[in-house]
């Protein structure tokens, strides 16, 4: 197997200056900005959980110490929580920031710099949100927010354009009353965004959906039938064809099941 060589890598405040030789699990000589010399694992530094000597702590315990004139204040409470899941391995949510690649732009790095940008908080209900969730924490990309207005934002949300207008799939289930998993369901199966929202579900009495009959294939047959065919469930795939699918995609396309819980 070929080895990994990260020398002159940077890993944080680390410079990789070469491999230890002999050490199991492997370790690397590395040096920190503040000239310390250090031997650190492989897996540590590539997992983010060692990015310094120990100064870059310390620097940021002085740091947060120092008086800003708007210390204290609800704006600095966020600057501060901002820089910490971004740059400090130790935090909780370092994880899905940091640990992900989401930085705190150089110039806000300041605090004043931060302030000016972003102004007061609205509300308390207001916090701060990036509009693109991939990107950094930087002018361009920040708001104040209110928690609503955030979950729109979210990486899982789905972007649709009905009647001319953005929505996310929870806006578009809020305003036009689709079922969310009738909505998710027609997207899935390649509807079109407006068909996915407007087309009305087919409403039937129990007596009617045990003798529904689909063609698929070109071969007519009973929903019961088609369920035994095709190994899908007969709950799935009336749900399906409550929904409004083709009966062709409504048997080939497999059921997304929800993993057990351990």
């Amino acid at each position: 197997m070929r080895k990994i060589d990260v020398t002159g890598s940077r890993f944080g405040r680390w410079t990789v200056l070469r491999r230890v030789c002999g050490a199991n699990p492997t370790k690397w000589r590395c040096v920190c900005d503040c000239g310390t010399e250090k031997d650190v694992l492989y897996q540590n530094l590539r997992r983010g959980l060692s990015v310094s000597c120990g100064c870059y702590r310390s620097d940021w315990t002085s740091e947060a110490k120092t008086t800003h004139g708007l210390r204290g204040t609800p704006e600095y409470s966020v600057w501060s929580k901002m820089r910490q899941r971004c740059e400090d391995p130790g935090d909780r949510a370092y994880s899905r920031y940091g640990g992900r690649g989401i930085y705190v732009s150089p110039e806000w790095t300041d605090y004043g710099r931060f302030y000016d940008d972003m102004g007061p908080r609205p509300t308390p209900e207001h916090s701060i949100d990036r509009i693109d969730n991939d990107g950094p924490y930087c002018a361009e990309n920040c708001r104040w927010a209110t928690r609503q207005e955030q979950a729109n934002n979210k990486r899982s949300n789905r972007l649709l354009t009905v009647a001319g207008e953005t929505l996310t799939m929870a806006q578009a289930v809020g305003r036009y009353g689709v079922p969310y998993s009738a909505l998710q369901a027609r997207l899935n199966a390649g509807w079109s965004d407006e068909d996915a929202v407007f087309r009305p579900k087919r409403e039937m009495t129990s007596e009617a959906r045990r003798g529904r009959r689909l063609v698929v294939g070109g071969v007519d047959m009973t929903v019961a039938e088609a369920s035994k065919i095709y190994g899908i469930s007969y709950g799935a795939l009336s749900h399906r064809l409550d929904a409004g699918w083709d009966p062709d995609e409504a048997v080939s396309l497999p059921s997304i099941r929800a993993p057990k819980r351990g």
